[in-house]
């Protein structure tokens, strides 16, 4: 089992740029989704009824951010950690 995971996990890596260009542009949607309701939940004057940006929203939205950018640089840390660790 665990050697047909990692065939299909080596097949990834043969589509990582387009992956993660897909992961960048979905996140900069995210973020600008997040933010615009963040501006338009309450109309000027009125009393908003309900929370504009819940934390959970936020912390996966930072998650996968941090997620995303340590992928994008992976292959330049790497080495370093492998010598740290070993």
């Amino acid at each position: 089992m665990g050697a047909g995971l990692a065939g299909s996990l080596a097949e990834l890596a043969s589509i990582r740029t387009p992956l993660l260009v897909l992961s960048v542009v979905a996140l900069v949607v995210a973020w600008i989704m997040w933010w615009r309701k963040r501006e338009t939940a309450c109309a000027p004057g009125e009393t908003c009824t309900t929370d504009a940006s819940p934390p959970r929203a936020v912390g996966l939205l930072i998650a996968a951010t941090v997620l995303v950018g340590l992928t994008v640089i992976w292959d330049s840390i790497e080495p370093t950690l492998m010598d740290w660790i070993l």
